[in-house]
């Protein structure tokens, strides 16, 4: 393929796909730097998921009911909601999948109050492939 048509495609990729996968990040916080900014981290297991839709059947966002199994920071109930705004910087969670979650408290336009939310930018992830950060955060944990 010449090279022309695989920049266009590239372009397009860019342009329709990958916003609505991933957000664009300018500062990758490192666990640490993440734990000290975070509410509340801990690691838990999303039980539900619901869409939240706005007039004319467009999803706002995501509310997801999560069961906290091991606090890292903060004083989060044994199940709470965490938004994730229908944006580039969406964070999808599955239901039954354990993940190490950060979080921060924002004010959304469609909610209009604080909510609990993950930042796609940082260290968030599926549990499986979090160990590093894992590692890290107890550590910081185990000293406050």
């Amino acid at each position: 393929m010449p090279k022309r048509h695989i920049s266009i495609a590239l372009l397009i990729y860019t342009s329709f796909v990958a916003p609505n996968v991933f957000a664009f990040c300018e500062n990758f916080p490192n666990p640490t730097q993440e734990y000290q900014r975070s509410e509340l981290v801990f690691i838990g297991t999303v039980l539900k998921k619901d869409k939240i839709p706005e007039a004319g059947n467009f999803i706002v966002g995501t509310r997801y009911l999560v069961h906290v199994k091991e606090i890292l920071k903060g004083k989060p109930k044994q199940r709470f909601s965490l938004y994730s705004e229908n944006t580039s910087s969406r964070f999808p969670m599955e239901i039954g999948q354990n993940y190490l979650v950060f979080t921060s408290l924002g004010v959304f336009e469609e909610l209009q109050e604080k909510q609990p939310f993950i930042d796609s930018c940082g260290n968030s992830g599926l549990l499986n492939k979090s160990g590093k950060a894992i590692s890290i955060v107890r550590k910081l944990s185990a000293t406050e």
